[in-house]
């Protein structure tokens, strides 16, 4: 009787060990990503806006010219260096007003509100460089692979931190951006520095 006990006591402490921490992550990592768009499915928005922003509907950069040249060039200069001083008053130039912006932490669909994004996100954060890597080309949509840069002011001990990602550009006719979609492991890149969530993910990632 006591050997079954002991039993059923070792897997109930197995499972909690395995799953508390689960329980408690998956919540923190739905609300922090969580977005105003949260309600909605997110591949809907995210084909919707690929519909929206055809060339039939926004016109398209000509594949060698100086302006589509120019364009991939004030991309890179916004990125290369961000701040809360710089970036904010950069985005009119870069971006249309009318956009879909997702870096997998925010969705936004106007260009005021991006800048507004930027101008809190960026807050948090001493240093944030973008190195360009190499770009891709498909029609219309660019490829555009990375190297971020980021020294947070309150995590990762102000350590340097690194992380790869490759955002999807599309262009309008004057050369501004009207859909940027980023694929970037946001768990690595930023909740992995979070408090509690962080060694929670580590927790998990140890165990697969």
């Amino acid at each position: 009787m006591q050997t079954a006990e002991g039993g059923r006591r070792s897997l109930l402490r197995l499972a909690l060990q395995f799953w508390l921490p689960i329980v408690v992550c998956l919540p923190i990592l739905v609300c922090l990503g969580c977005n105003s768009n949260a309600k909605e499915d997110p591949m809907e928005q995210l084909q919707a806006a690929l519909d929206r922003t055809t060339p039939e509907h926004v016109g398209q950069l000509q594949a060698g010219s100086a302006e589509e040249e120019a364009a991939l060039a004030r991309f890179a200069d916004f990125v290369s260096h961000m701040s809360v001083e710089r970036t904010p008053p950069m985005v009119a130039e870069v971006y249309a007003s009318r956009l879909y912006f997702n870096d997998t932490l925010k969705e936004i669909n106007d260009s005021e509100a991006l800048a507004t994004y930027f101008r809190h996100s960026l807050g948090g954060a001493e240093e944030v460089t973008v190195e360009i890597l190499d770009v891709a080309q498909s029609d219309a949509d660019y490829y555009v692979r990375w190297l971020m840069s980021i020294r947070f002011r309150k995590l990762a001990d102000n350590r340097l931190t690194r992380s790869t990602g490759v955002s999807h550009l599309r262009f309008d006719r004057d050369g501004r951006i009207v859909f940027h979609q980023d694929y970037w492991d946001s768990t690595s890149g930023f909740f992995q520095y979070v408090p509690v969530v962080g060694r929670l993910i580590g927790w998990v990632k140890r165990r697969l």
